[in-house]
């Protein structure tokens, strides 16, 4: 290979400066929401997320984007690339088209495919999310194993030991989920919930008295949530039976992630980041 001029060298660095430069607006499309972030300078300058569970069609997805354009549009804030990863096949064309729409730009979008020298996958069952969690947790801590879980609809836990292997996922009904699964179940209780929900709500700990319906269904989740989380994780540890990194993420995480009190790092924004990082080594 011939070697670079000086005059090349200096030009492959100026375009390497301005291509980091550009503004990334990173979509993670899911079952409940869709959480966007733009990353300018490998800084996080927007965060927001949109509500998607009720959004089944075109018009629908249009509306949900156009919140998003106005948001960016009151932020000032240009968008160069878009970079996209979805776990909902059946309304990945529609978000896809509402972008298009709007920012006059196709979409770059992240599978497990892209391969990267953090994570070696070895199964096709596991989505982008989950293997942007993964990666990311490698990037952030590369010593150790890491175990992230992810408090969304579905809760996964997903572990990558310090050499990139991927050791497992377990999949648990998320907290919402769970509640939600109670209530259509058993109506009666969501009733005398949402009656018994003041405009102060009850800090759930050892010393909460369940009293009443919702203390009762607060606490159960709470700590059904909790010995949940540490039994997995304690499964996990088991098998590799080495001292892990253990990060939580998702909605839910600022929530139960202190709660639980297991946790090393909590970032809501742990997904976007890797899957920003997936594209970034990609380019």
């Amino acid at each position: 290979m011939r070697a670079l001029t000086l005059s090349e060298k200096a030009l492959e660095v100026m375009m390497k400066s301005l291509k980091s430069d550009k503004s990334f607006l990173v979509i993670d499309l899911g079952n409940s929401t869709l959480a966007a972030a733009v990353f300018h300078n490998e800084q996080v300058v927007f965060f927001n997320k949109y509500f998607s569970s009720l959004s089944i069609n075109y018009k629908d997805f249009k509306d949900l984007v156009f919140n998003l354009n106005e948001d960016l549009n009151k932020a000032d804030i240009i968008i160069d690339e878009i970079v996209f990863s979805s776990v909902v096949k059946s309304k990945t064309p529609l978000c896809l088209k509402a972008l298009k729409h709007y920012f006059k730009k196709d979409s770059n979008i992240i599978t497990n495919n892209i391969k990267t020298p953090y994570v070696n996958l070895n199964t096709e069952e596991i989505g982008s999310d989950i293997y942007a969690n993964l990666v990311e947790g490698r990037i952030k801590c590369p010593q150790k194993p890491c175990v992230v879980v992810d408090f969304g609809t579905a809760m996964t836990v997903s572990v990558v030991n310090d050499r990139g292997d991927v050791t497992g996922v377990v999949i648990y009904p998320g907290v919402q989920t769970k509640k939600e699964s109670l209530f259509n179940k058993a109506p009666l209780l969501q009733k005398l919930y949402k009656k018994q929900t003041g405009k102060n709500p009850v800090e759930i700990n050892q010393n909460t008295k369940a009293d009443n319906t919702k203390k009762a269904i607060d606490i159960g989740m709470y700590y059904g949530t909790s010995g949940a989380v540490k039994s997995i994780v304690s499964f996990f540890e088991n098998q590799i039976n080495k001292d892990c990194y253990l990060l939580a993420t998702g909605g839910d995480s600022g929530v139960f992630a202190p709660f639980i009190g297991v946790f090393d790092e909590t970032d809501e924004l742990h997904t976007l980041k890797g899957i920003y990082h997936i594209y970034k080594y990609a380019l």
